[in-house]
């Protein structure tokens, strides 16, 4: 059984003992992972949703703005979370921001501690399909 371990430095598998460096993401930052089945989703370098299929790494879309902190598959396809709580979904014409969680309620109170904008810090997906965005700290969004 192989493990993957996002890094500073790039992706790394993990078997037994043994571990190598994923070439395509040598260098990169790989901050979240997520499995779908026979694809992984990478966020690289907080900009980049990278996809795996068969082995093969490519980059799929690119974010502007505030940086990627999370992935997560879903029915509809991966879902981003970011710095600044936001939420973007990838389509075929590459990353929209999910307007119902930008009107979510008591969205305009978010904050952090130190006054900086609110993070979505992971995104979990219920057995009866309903989402749970985590945003920091304001806790979590259905």
């Amino acid at each position: 059984m192989k493990t993957l371990v996002g890094t500073g430095s790039g992706l790394w598998e993990l078997e037994g003992d043994a571990s190598r460096s994923v070439e395509a993401l040598a260098g990169r930052t790989v901050t979240a992972l997520a499995l779908d089945g026979s694809t992984i989703w990478a966020i690289v370098d907080g900009s980049e949703l990278w996809e795996c299929r068969d082995g093969a790494w490519k980059t799929r879309a690119s974010l502007e703005g505030p940086p990627a902190t999370c992935v997560v598959t879903t029915p509809a396809g991966p879902l981003i979370g970011t710095e600044q709580a936001h939420l973007f979904r990838l389509t075929d014409t590459g990353l929209e921001r999910v307007d119902s969680f930008e009107k979510a309620e008591g969205r305009g109170a978010w904050y952090t501690p130190w006054g900086d904008p609110a993070d979505v810090r992971s995104i979990g997906i219920a057995r009866d399909g309903t989402l749970h965005v985590n945003v920091h700290v304001r806790g979590v969004v259905r």
